[in-house]
């Protein structure tokens, strides 16, 4: 197959126009020449940009991940790739041990069920080494100090599909935790109230990651900077911003973009089981939700996730927040995926990485998505 006359998205991180030749499942090569091929697809005037990846989110379509059941993850599967969302990474809530023994367990059946299936990275442990005065509506009762024995036993279990986990810096025994976890998965500091001094130390110690900036840790003050000021001054972490337009004003998003650089920032969904579906009550780690206008709170008002896929949080950051197509791209394709180390295969449109491509309007609205080469539906190109 060959994509012409496009606006393709490049290894720069630019729009260029130009050809993308796709072969099997892979992409072949770029150029300006039509070329022959057994199916051609006109795009002109549409942007083309990597299938979008999601390393934060806990449900979608009336499932969550937390259900701990492979049919829940061949469902979010489902919904995310329609939306063109091509690769995941789902996380937990904080939860009870044998739950999350179940959850890793479903990942690893996931896997022997569909050994062929290249849409699920592993699972993002967001609880419970957190710290239960920043639980956010994560649950108090299952959070704990954080415990190397329990994280190899859950890596065990899914055949090490962990590639995410969040811990609070300030807790008993999270020194030693950072040091053992991050030779084998990606350490990302949250849901904590670690200061400027301590964060900065995780850092050192081999975290290189930050749980949804802003948002289940201390506020930035400018004599107080905390995890705000400790991520922002060390250059190796990456840091998750939820763009859902709930969670953090515009204004905030423009300035992080500014501080941060748009090659440090990972956009997330952290979208429940209420995205894809109308208002109405869900549950989000067994407990319940409430959903109105796009927006996801518990009974006493407190933002409990979102209801926005990735896709539509892209949207929302280039249309309202005014940030330049092509940034925002990078912190959904590439950025997630080199924090997830897929980036050999996933994350931008270059030559033998997988055919995961999306075809974008002038207004950015999703026309068409190729999975492993393959129309996932009929392209409406307009």
């Amino acid at each position: 197959m060959q994509i012409r006359n496009a606006r393709l998205y490049t290894e720069d991180c630019k729009f260029h126009k130009g050809n993308l030749m796709i072969e099997g499942e892979r992409i072949g090569h770029i150029s300006t020449c039509e070329e022959d091929a057994d199916e051609i697809m006109d795009a002109e005037g549409c942007y083309v940009i990597p299938g979008l990846i999601d390393l934060h989110f806990h449900g979608c379509a009336g499932v969550d991940f937390s259900d701990g059941t492979v049919e829940s993850i061949e469902k979010i599967i489902q919904y995310e790739r329609e939306n063109g969302i091509t690769t995941i990474c789902p996380a937990t809530m904080t939860l009870p041990e044998e739950q999350l023994k179940r959850i890793a367990k479903s990942v690893r059946e996931y896997k022997e069920k569909h050994p062929a299936s290249l849409g699920l990275a592993g699972f993002n442990l967001e609880g419970p080494f957190i710290n239960p005065l920043k639980n956010g509506v994560q649950s108090t009762d299952s959070c704990m100090l954080p415990d190397v024995e329990l994280f190899e036993q859950l890596q065990d279990i899914s055949n090490h599909a962990i590639k995410l986990v969040t811990v609070a810096p300030e807790l008993e025994g999270a020194e030693a935790f950072i040091r053992k976890a991050s030779e084998s998965t990606v350490v990302s500091v949250g849901h904590s109230l670690a200061d400027y001094q301590t964060a900065s130390e995780s850092f050192a110690l081999g975290a290189s990651h930050v749980t949804h900036l802003y948002n289940g840790m201390r506020e930035w003050k400018h004599r107080e900077p905390g995890i705000v000021g400790a991520s922002a001054d060390c250059s190796k972490v990456f840091v998750e911003l939820i763009c859902d337009g709930n969670h953090l004003h515009p204004s905030v998003i423009r300035n992080t973009w500014k501080q941060y650089g748009k090659e440090r920032i990972v956009m997330i969904s952290d979208s429940t089981m209420a995205a894809g579906l109308s208002d109405g009550e869900y549950t989000l780690g067994g407990s319940k939700v409430i959903c109105k206008e796009k927006r996801v709170t518990t009974n006493e008002g407190v933002l409990a996730g979102s209801a926005s896929n990735l896709m539509e949080c892209m949207q929302y950051v280039v249309r309202n927040v005014n940030l330049p197509l092509e940034e925002v791209v990078k912190c959904a394709t590439i950025n997630p995926a080199k924090v997830l180390k897929i980036d050999k295969n996933y994350g931008s449109l270059n030559c033998g990485k997988y055919a995961n491509i999306l075809i974008l309007d002038e207004g950015c609205e999703l026309r068409s998505i190729i999975y492993l080469g393959k129309y996932l539906f009929p392209p409406i190109i307009l």
